[in-house]
């Protein structure tokens, strides 16, 4: 294939690319965080690379250099890379941890002015202050019927390019589950600290 028809291909590739992200970042316009800055790295990308094949494009009867004669070789790496960095960002690094937990009341955790009443919370050992509302009343009612309040707990971290993305609560005493309990993540007080995962 000659440079020139690679060249163009390239030139079509990006601005697939750059369409791509600019319609993504105008879809979620209502949303911001990540989603939005993966829509404008892809766009960008998009951009850059169709002004890489504007540049093996161009140019006269000159020897060129092997990049610039193998612009379609270029650009399929380029993509292998981003695709591979992608699928991290999407599925990540599992890694699990067993925590030191105490299970109460949330009457008790909270005090008087809890809006959350009747429910039980975990609270990291660590940093008390992040807590485990427990959302399964399975699980609840499991550790209503212990009378030790300390428990070793189990999480399911995904991580992302050293970043926590989400949990799941896999294990808590001798209860497990498979797809993990259901459970809100929160936090007491104004300054808790660094979470108890890093």
């Amino acid at each position: 294939m000659s440079s020139r028809i690679q060249a163009a291909t390239t030139i079509a590739v990006g601005c697939l690319l750059a369409l791509v992200g600019a319609w993504w970042a105008v879809s979620v316009v209502c949303c911001s965080g990540k989603p939005r800055e993966a829509a404008m790295v892809l766009a960008c990308a998009g951009i850059a690379l169709a002004g890489f094949g504007i540049w093996a494009f161009r140019g006269g009867e000159e020897p060129r250099a092997f990049v610039r004669r193998n612009s379609l070789w270029a650009t399929t790496a380029f993509l292998a890379i981003g695709s591979a960095a992608l699928a991290h960002a999407t599925f990540g690094s599992h890694e699990e941890r067993t925590f030191s937990m105490r299970w109460e009341e949330s009457s008790t955790y909270f005090g008087s002015s809890s809006s959350a009443l009747g429910s039980v919370v975990l609270s990291f050992d660590s940093r008390p202050d992040y807590f485990l509302r427990i959302d399964d009343e399975r699980l609840a009612g499991f550790l209503r019927a212990s009378s030790n309040h300390e428990v070793e707990a189990t999480l399911d971290f995904t991580f992302a390019f050293g970043e926590m993305k989400t949990f799941r609560l896999l294990r808590v005493g001798d209860k497990s589950s498979p797809v993990g309990f259901e459970v809100t993540s929160g936090v007491r007080g104004k300054h808790p600290g660094a979470p108890p995962w890093e």
